[in-house]
């Protein structure tokens, strides 16, 4: 479950920051934005290649 969580704090918060960056202009409000990104940000993690889920080492 360690190796797993390296996904977590690496790979995840450039997913939602570049997320939540393209959507920064689009005149919603924040709960539909927010309803929005959240499985999109899912479905990335799922489609996700397994390599990228483990921490080397």
């Amino acid at each position: 479950m360690a190796a797993d969580s390296c996904t977590v704090y690496v790979f995840h918060p450039v997913v939602l920051v570049s997320l939540s960056l393209l959507f920064a202009g689009v005149a919603l409000p924040q709960r539909a934005k927010f309803a929005i990104v959240l499985p999109l940000s899912y479905a990335s993690r799922l489609c996700s290649p397994t390599e990228f889920a483990h921490c080397p080492g």
